[in-house]
């Protein structure tokens, strides 16, 4: 249900600042894995310099949502539908640059799916689920194309995918 006037308790923006606390922390690591991976071959050297640019970027764009919750100039649920959409296109792009659903990075995505939850309409809190769980469908497709053994590939995805609803229901 919308609150009247947009107004929140203070408890939904503080939950936000810890999400983007988590946020900065997360991009921070995926930034200084980057860097480590060429040791750990946990990429392809052809995509290293790609993973370390989305990493700066989302780097950038955490600092821009903290900004953005301090002055408090978009209403709790754009900022959250917004921050929720960054991360979602953020970390499956970074789980396709790091090799897909084998790599465990989409499991990051649970996080922002919890948060999720904070909607105060159900109809949105499920719209950012399915968002996420399509994207991550689509990001198994992207990987598989024109490979065999699609099945199991998709039984992860399917399987993770089916974890958001449950997280952020």
């Amino acid at each position: 249900m919308a609150r009247p006037g947009g107004t929140y308790p203070e408890s939904f923006w503080r939950s936000l600042k810890h999400l983007n606390d988590f946020r900065l922390f997360l991009s921070t690591f995926f930034f200084i894995l980057a860097l480590f991976t060429e040791r750990l071959h946990l990429i392809s050297t052809n995509q290293i310099r790609w993973f370390v640019l989305v990493s700066l970027l989302y780097a950038l764009l955490c600092l821009a949502f903290v900004h953005l919750r301090r002055r408090r100039s978009f209403g709790f649920e754009r900022q959250l539908t917004l921050q929720l959409m960054t991360d979602i296109m953020v970390i499956t792009l970074l789980m396709h640059l790091g090799g897909g659903i084998e790599t465990g990075l989409g499991l990051v995505l649970i996080v922002p799916m919890a948060a999720a939850g904070m909607y105060s309409e159900t109809r949105s809190m499920l719209t950012a689920t399915a968002v996420a769980a399509i994207a991550v469908l689509l990001e198994q497709t992207v990987q598989d194309w024109g490979q065999t053994g699609l099945v199991q590939g998709y039984a992860r995805a399917a399987l993770l995918s089916a974890g958001f609803f449950t997280v952020a229901g």
